[in-house]
């Protein structure tokens, strides 16, 4: 890099840090800039996290209605007053419920799949016809375990029997 254009960074990252001097609370492109933060012209300069220390991509604001000084990660919130502060260090905290059900929500039968070809066969006369179908693709393009294949063929044509009125 041009010893002028890490020249011209630095006084941006210097004028940048100052203007969050006076206003502790502002917010540039969704980041809030934590009290004692600062903007690193070198990391700005490399551009690494667009030099901005201390930065946190998602913010709370958290009142201290408290007598003491709270300090909440590298915020410190002054008796009465508010602050943006990292939600994941508050007490309490719960990460979001779509999140957690997304991550809880396990495929049932991608689970069943990790049984046994026993424990499975014994299982499949209870599946649905759009889950058999979908066991016998995973299988098929998964372990491809030969005797189960043929029994989930063997209860695909055990149905398809049943509803054309014929028995086997």
């Amino acid at each position: 890099m041009k010893r002028t254009h890490f020249l011209a960074l630095a006084v941006l990252a210097v004028l940048a840090t100052a203007a969050f001097a006076m206003d502790p609370h502002a917010v540039v492109n969704g980041l809030s800039l934590a009290a004692g933060s600062h903007i690193d012209p070198v990391a700005l300069a490399s551009g690494s996290a667009l030099g901005l220390v201390g930065m946190t991509a998602s913010s709370v604001p958290y009142t201290n209605e408290t007598k003491n000084f709270q300090h909440i990660g590298a915020v410190t919130v002054p008796p009465g007053e508010t602050r943006d502060v990292d939600p994941t260090l508050l007490a309490g905290y719960q990460p979001d419920a779509e999140l957690q059900s997304e991550t809880v929500q396990l495929d049932p039968v991608a689970e069943l799949l990790k049984e046994s070809v026993s424990a499975v066969t014994a299982k499949l006369a209870e599946l649905s016809d759009d889950d058999l179908a979908k066991i016998s693709t995973l299988e098929t393009e998964g372990k491809n375990r030969k005797s189960l294949v043929e029994a989930i063929a063997a209860e695909t044509l055990r149905r398809a029997a049943e509803k054309n009125g014929g028995a086997q």
